[in-house]
């Protein structure tokens, strides 16, 4: 999201950035433009460096459950006109959106959540190892898929995994 910011403003458009990272991690030329929320990241960073090792998925869901809810109520929709939500971030703040009659994109950098899950779920068990828990993410995503005016995917196979869960493509 950083080089899309980056590259929206030299094409001449204002651009909001607002991101879980904490502003030292925000490339330099845009931390003007930046919002940070990076209280549940800083968290889980700092988890990881006390035994026993991080196994779970709680400290990400953690953050997710305050990251979007802060994004709802931090961004205006009155000053943008659309919003471009990496997958599992932009539920609250789509909704306000679609309130007020603006687009919402969902930017996905991964597979259909239920294909990622099948495939780490079979990588998983051929290596013998507990899989991540799906069990709070799924019904994120699904929503945003459903909800959201576009998804944005980096490859055909990526979009092809979205067919493959009844995602229709326009292109």
């Amino acid at each position: 999201m950083f080089d899309l910011a980056r590259q929206l403003r030299a094409l001449g458009d204002d651009v909001q950035l607002f991101t879980g990272y904490p502003s030292v991690k925000v490339d330099a030329d845009l931390r003007a433009i930046t919002r940070t929320r990076p209280w549940w990241t800083l968290a889980a960073y700092a988890r990881t460096l006390v035994p026993p090792p991080v196994t779970g998925t709680w400290w990400a869901q953690r953050n997710l459950d305050d990251f979007g809810p802060w994004l709802s109520r931090t961004l205006d929709p009155k000053s943008v006109d659309v919003l471009d939500a990496i997958a599992a971030t932009g539920l609250e703040a789509g909704r306000v959106f679609h309130r007020e009659g603006k687009p919402w994109i969902c930017n996905r950098g991964s597979t259909h959540i239920l294909a990622q899950k099948a495939l780490l779920e079979e990588e998983h068990r051929r290596w013998d190892a507990r899989a991540p828990d799906f069990s709070r993410g799924i019904d994120r995503c699904l929503a945003e898929y459903e909800e959201s005016d576009a998804i944005i995917v980096p490859s055909h196979f990526v979009k092809r995994s979205f067919g493959e869960y009844g995602v229709r493509s326009t292109r």
